[in-house]
């Protein structure tokens, strides 16, 4: 969720990153407006809404019903799960506070649905980068799921529940009339993964070295087995970060590179990836660079050219010591 720590609901941004699956990839890190993992149209939601342009009025106004509802119940049991869940005392205050913030950002999209029939303007967009945006009067609120992870599942019964209630007229992108179902739903397409290649390194070690521009050199030999699968780890980690940030900058969220930092989340979930200054922050599922953070301040030249979709060449000297954290 993107969130500026230490305010109230005021600040909550309306909305939350479009997710990204924690293994999902895209060539080059160029969207060319889709999102990773979906296939040409985009995710079976963004084709919704792109085929409900020009369309009835009763249908948007049920996707949108169904839209603020179905994030009404995600959002609210995150909140359940921070004052329930158990962690560490000194998180406590943490974990009270989050949830606060966010039973502020649910009441504000009761608010929303409860004004929905009498709003003069109501949309539903899909955006260039694949998110979808609900317009309710001058509201805008990013449709999402306050954990990356369930992005997915979450426009999975948003498109499933408008599809059984109005038939998904006119959308023959979404419904697939083979198999009765939704293309997309439950099983989405395959991503691309960008690979990495072992090499032998100048003199004695190995190199690991993605097609994307990430090297790690290692010298030290032995437990390569354990250090191929954390370098593997990490680089699907920035890969996903990468992709977030490029988000977010396209948003026009300001991202201050010399201060992004990754923490435990305050809700007890995921990590806390705070993207500048002024103490804007989204969780997502960063294990590996929570570990060995100096992974992420090394890595920002190449998080910075990456998010722009044109990520060079970057090396991480002395990998056996970097990652060293992720080994033992």
């Amino acid at each position: 969720m993107i969130a500026r720590a230490g305010r109230d609901s005021r600040w909550f941004r309306l909305g939350v990153i479009a997710a990204l699956a924690l293994s999902a990839m895209m060539p080059s890190l160029a969207s060319a407006g889709q999102r990773v993992g979906d296939g040409a149209g985009g995710s079976p939601l963004a084709r919704v809404a792109a085929g409900l342009e020009g369309t009835d009025d009763w249908e948007v106004l049920e996707l949108a019903r169904i839209v603020l509802r179905e994030m009404q119940i995600e959002y609210s049991g995150e909140v359940d799960r921070a004052l329930t869940e158990r962690g560490p005392r000194k998180r406590a205050a943490d974990r009270a506070s989050w949830a606060r913030s966010t039973a502020g950002f649910v009441d504000r999209l009761v608010m929303l649905e409860e004004t929905l029939y009498d709003a003069d303007r109501i949309a539903v967009r899909a955006q260039p980068d694949g998110s979808v945006l609900l317009v309710v009067g001058r509201e805008k609120v990013l449709v999402s799921s306050p954990r990356i992870g369930r992005q997915r599942d979450l426009e999975a019964r948003i498109v499933e529940q408008f599809c059984l209630e109005t038939g998904c007229p006119g959308l023959d992108a979404v419904a697939s009339a083979d198999s009765g179902g939704l293309a997309g739903i439950g099983h989405p397409p395959a991503a691309t993964v960008l690979g990495g290649e072992w090499s032998a390194g100048d003199g004695e070690g190995t190199t690991y070295t993605t097609s994307d521009g990430l090297r790690f050199d290692f010298r030290d030999m032995r437990r390569m087995d354990r250090k191929r699968e954390a370098a593997e780890i990490v680089v699907r980690e920035l890969r996903e970060l990468a992709v977030v940030l490029g988000s977010l900058t396209s948003q026009g969220v300001p991202v201050d590179w010399n201060a992004i930092t990754v923490s435990e989340s305050a809700s007890g979930g995921g990590h806390a990836v705070r993207v500048n200054r002024l103490g804007d922050y989204v969780v997502l599922d960063l294990s590996a660079l929570a570990r060995a953070p100096q992974l992420v301040a090394l890595g920002v030249p190449w998080l910075r050219d990456a998010a722009r979709g044109a990520p060079r060449l970057h090396v991480f000297p002395h990998a056996d010591t970097l990652l060293a954290a992720l080994i033992d």
